[in-house]
Order: C-alpha cells, then sequence, then structure tokens
C-alpha cells in the first residue's frame, strides 16, 4: 500500500523546533568542551538519536490522542539513526580538523556548524527520512 500524497511540508512549528534542537546540540557542544572529545560525541550522540528513539512511544501516543499524526507516512528509525549519527562524526571530524589551526576557537565554529547543519540541512532534508506507513522498515520513532 503505497500513499499517493507527498510527505507533508514542515511548517513553523518543524522549523523553530530545528533551531531549538540546533541551539541545544551547539549548546552542549560548547559546555562540554573541556572533555574529552570521545565523551563529547558519545554525549551528544545519546541527545541526538538515543533519547528521541525511546521517546518515540510517547511521543505516537500524544500524536494520536492529539489527532496530529502524519497520515500515510511515519519516521524511520534507521534513517534517523544513521543520520543523527552522521552529523556527530561530521562534528567530531571538524572539530579534529580545526583543533589544528585554530585550538582556542574549533568548539565553538563547531557548535555554530551543528546549528546550521540541523537548521538548513535538518528541515531541507526532513522528507527523506520518512517511510510510507505500511513499508518494511524498523519500528518508527516520531519527529
Amino acid at each position: 500500500m503505497t500513499p499517493t500524497a507527498p510527505p507533508p511540508a514542515l511548517g513553523v512549528r518543524d522549523h523553530a523546533r530545528a533551531v531549538v534542537l540546533g541551539l541545544v546540540i551547539g549548546g552542549l557542544w560548547i559546555a562540554h568542551r573541556d572533555e574529552p572529545l570521545w565523551e563529547h560525541a558519545l554525549r551528544t550522540l545519546v541527545v541526538l538519536a538515543v533519547v528521541p528513539v525511546l521517546a518515540a512511544p510517547l511521543l505516537a501516543w500524544w500524536r494520536r490522542r492529539a489527532g496530529t499524526e502524519e497520515q500515510g507516512y511515519r519516521l524511520s528509525l534507521r534513517r534517523f539513526v544513521v543520520g543523527k549519527a552522521l552529523l556527530v562524526v561530521a562534528g567530531v571530524g571538524l572539530d579534529l580538523l580545526l583543533t589544528l589551526w585554530i585550538p582556542d576557537l574549533a568548539d565553538i565554529v563547531v557548535a555554530v556548524a551543528l546549528l546550521v547543519a540541523v537548521v538548513v540541512a535538518g528541515t531541507r532534508y526532513h522528507h527523506l527520512l520518512l517511510v510510507p506507513t505500511g513499508s518494511a522498515e524498523p519500528a518508527d520513532a516520531h519527529s
């Protein structure tokens, strides 16, 4: 069963959510800049991927109750986690490179880059995370 309508367009609330998420991610990156990079990366990955996945059943229930489910589409858990992991890997790589040239500013530049990536790329490519409701993808996480 394939939905005939395209995935729903993102609204103002979705863009505002992306800005808040970007600020949280950037803030976490700056707040923990004095810790080892691997701890930094692991914490960011937990915040980006694990927390939303664990919250997915509650969010799904809330959306069903409020009647705001995206008809015919759901967020693919696999695509969601891979996307977030790629974001963390890019942040770590950028941090390692910038530390060679601007060690005092590297974390701030990475935090701003993560903010921009979440806000711009996150809202632009959100539709790639959606799969038809009846697809064989793993259990979903709702954004």
